[in-house]
């Protein structure tokens, strides 16, 4: 009877302990019928076992690193496994050079209030940056990038969310700015129109702080 082992991404196969030689990810042998063979799957570092069945029939996987199952051939077998990579979505700021213990924005991945995750090859990682609101001073997001990608540069907005298809490693850059809010009162009476640039919204106009810490 024929074993075929079918191994779509990185595997490692070993038969009785023996490493076998994958061509295109597949395998073939012939062996005698009732023939007890030791078939053991591994996903290398960075990877993981995602599947496995044999002749169609899903296999259950406890351990997302290696299968490994004692068979008896009776009849053409055909084994095949699914290896995904791993990949890290990873995000940074300027927080540090806005000043001493500075929050300026809440970031979540995939609802998480984390800066970094690890997810399987074309998982779709859902990015939302909320900014800050403080009584003397507001933040806004400027720019992000990811990988070499600009996806919004000269924003100043309070809110970004994007949704990744992770694909590689994703490195997310985060860039905010302070920003203060000036009122001017009496900008439009009887006596005259105040005109400001940028054009004030009922007396209100919000700058960015140019200034260092």
């Amino acid at each position: 009877h024929a074993l075929t082992i079918e191994v779509e991404g990185n595997g490692i196969v070993t038969i009785d302990s023996e490493p076998v030689t994958l061509t295109d990810g597949n395998y073939s042998t012939e062996l005698e019928s009732e023939t007890e063979v030791v078939v053991e799957i591994t996903a290398p570092e960075g990877t993981i076992l995602k599947s496995v069945s044999v002749n169609g029939a899903e296999k259950t996987i406890t351990n997302e690193q290696s299968y490994s199952e004692t068979l008896t051939i009776t009849e053409d077998t055909t084994i095949a496994a699914s290896v995904l990579n791993l990949y890290t979505v990873n995000v940074t700021t300027n927080e540090n050079d806005l000043g001493t213990d500075v929050k300026a924005g809440i970031i979540t991945l995939n609802n998480e209030e984390i800066t970094n995750v690890t997810v399987e090859e074309t998982s779709e990682v859902e990015l939302a940056i909320n900014t800050i609101e403080n009584e003397n001073c507001s933040y806004r997001i400027s720019s992000v990038q990811i990988n070499d990608d600009k996806v919004l540069e000269g924003g100043n907005v309070e809110t970004f969310t994007k949704k990744i298809t992770v694909d590689e490693v994703k490195t997310i850059v985060v860039e905010y700015v302070r920003v203060y809010t000036i009122t001017i009162i009496g900008t439009d009476n009887e006596n005259g129109t105040i005109t400001t640039v940028p054009e004030h919204a009922n007396g209100a106009i919000e700058v960015e702080d140019t200034t260092d810490d």
